[in-house]
């Protein structure tokens, strides 16, 4: 916790476990609790995942009838759900 001044007042540490999960087994699990795999990406820079090559798996998942979010890097327009027309620039009308 930081203190008002924003100095380290108390830091508590919690006991974590971590197991390496199999591509194939992780997506089982997935779709088995109710979710739909968006993506799969094999590095922070979202390249492909390669079974041999990518240091980490980085899924992007889907819950169900969950609506999914617009990263915060999209265009702006994305964003405020807004369709950007040439002609008409109206929210959520396209010509």
């Amino acid at each position: 916790m930081l203190c008002q001044d924003g100095h380290l007042h108390s830091k508590q540490l919690l006991p974590m476990g971590f197991a390496f999960v199999e591509k194939d087994h992780f997506e089982s699990m997935a779709r088995g609790a109710g979710f739909r795999v968006l993506e799969l990406y094999g590095n922070y820079d979202r390249s492909p995942f390669d079974a041999i090559r990518s240091p980490v798996m980085i899924w992007v998942l889907e819950k169900g009838d969950a609506q999914p979010s617009v990263a915060a890097d999209a265009p702006l327009n994305a964003r405020l759900g807004l369709t950007v027309n040439k002609f008409l620039d109206s929210p959520g009308k396209a010509s």
